[in-house]
């Protein structure tokens, strides 16, 4: 299995078969965002300060250059707020500055064969990513290793269920009883005292969801 981030694996999962996110979709525009942002705090490239605002602490690596329109958004002298983000991107896929991050996110699934962009898209660039079925049916067979079965349980994983469930699109790809299982184990793991740092994460991604949808 190609080696995705949970940017990646969230946008991945979000394609429909022509390449673009539901039209209708409020919560997942949202997502995105809150992936990226994960994404930067599991790999120190932010942190969450007392007043529960971002700040920068480290460079951005190169594994991550997708994620670099983000980066420079909270890249500023002083610690930003998440409706500061808000306003920045609109979360709308109207918002200029979220087709380039869509954009970004998309040309590096394409670099790893995941999708297959397509000319005509909305995303920025003039391109359609058309996702890779198999790409696709191995994260959600990881997922369901992983939370369904005996499977180790990574952060990624966790935080990767929680934005589909926060996106209303765990019943994509699960049934409804695949999805409860999925939903009492996210709060057993919640509530392990082994994992306080990714709940802290996780519940600021729930302020994150309120603030901005």
């Amino acid at each position: 299995m190609k080696n995705l981030s949970i940017t990646q694996e969230y946008v991945l999962c979000s394609l429909n078969k022509k390449g673009n996110f539901p039209t209708l979709s409020i919560k997942i525009p949202v997502c995105v965002v809150a992936s990226g942002l994960i994404e930067l705090l599991l790999n120190n490239c932010i942190k969450i300060d007392e007043n529960k605002k971002l700040c920068v602490i480290s460079d951005l690596g190169a594994e991550q250059v997708y994620l670099k329109s983000l980066y420079d958004s909270l890249n500023k002298p002083k610690p930003i707020k998440i409706q500061e983000i808000a306003l920045e991107y609109n979360l709308s896929f109207t918002s200029k500055k979220l087709n380039v991050l869509v954009a970004d996110i998309g040309n590096s699934l394409a670099d790893r064969d995941c999708v297959t962009p397509e000319k005509g898209g909305i995303f920025g660039n003039g391109f359609y990513f058309i996702p890779n079925p198999d790409e696709v049916d191995r994260v959600i067979q990881k997922i369901r290793a992983e939370l369904l079965e005996s499977g180790t349980v990574s952060d990624e994983t966790i935080a990767l269920v929680s934005l589909l469930e926060e996106g209303g699109q765990i019943k994509n790809y699960f049934s409804k009883y695949e999805s409860e299982q999925l939903k009492v184990r996210l709060k057993e793991i919640k509530k392990a005292p082994s994992n306080q740092l990714l709940k802290q994460m996780l519940d600021y991604v729930d302020s994150f969801m309120i603030g901005l949808g």
